[in-house]
């Protein structure tokens, strides 16, 4: 509803930090005006006998959003990219490749990008739609009360946060701030 744009619900399914991109995919949910200029199949779903058909094929190229909400805890995940063409193979169903990322409007490698969602707990399943919102989900969730999580730059260790403020609870430096009943 911000936007007025189709939404499409999709899975982060791979990462290449050779080319400093993220993989997403569904298989086959897609509306027509997501695809590239080669357009789409319809086939079998592939991996569910009797499921029904599916939409098969490359997404287009250009900017994009992608946006979850953590009820548990009123935040969310908001991250903007380029899907780009790329020859690497693809999966059956819809899918793209992303880079250029930014995570609420700072630049992140696919690393911070795949460290803020995993020290966050951020399911896999991303909304995403085809323009940058970074400016409209930000005001949406500041008049709701959401906090919106800022990128976690990579480190070599384990790291930990609090999804409500983005505060780590763990760094190189500290010690987990949490109290174990062994303790």
């Amino acid at each position: 509803y911000l936007s007025g744009r189709e939404v499409v619900l999709m899975d982060l399914s791979g990462w290449d930090m050779n080319t400093d991109s993220i993989y997403i995919w569904h298989c086959g949910n897609i509306p027509k005006s997501w695809f590239d200029k080669s357009g789409f199949k319809l086939a079998n779903h592939f991996n569910r006998d009797k499921m029904g058909t599916v939409r098969e094929g490359k997404m287009k190229p250009g900017e994009l959003t992608a946006l979850r909400f953590l009820e548990s805890d009123a935040s969310a995940f908001l991250a903007t990219g380029r899907f780009y063409e790329r020859e690497k193979p693809i999966y059956k169903g819809c899918s793209s490749w992303m880079k250029e990322l930014k995570i609420n409007g700072q630049a992140a490698s696919s690393k911070d990008y795949m460290n803020t969602l995993l020290v966050n707990s951020v399911p896999h399943h991303l909304a995403y739609v085809d323009e940058d919102l970074t400016t409209d989900v930000n005001e949406f969730c500041a008049w709701l009360g959401i906090g919106v999580m800022e990128p976690i730059p990579y480190r070599d260790y384990l790291q930990r946060s609090d999804h409500r403020t983005g505060d780590k609870l763990q760094s190189s430096n500290t010690k987990l701030q949490t109290k174990s009943k062994f303790q």
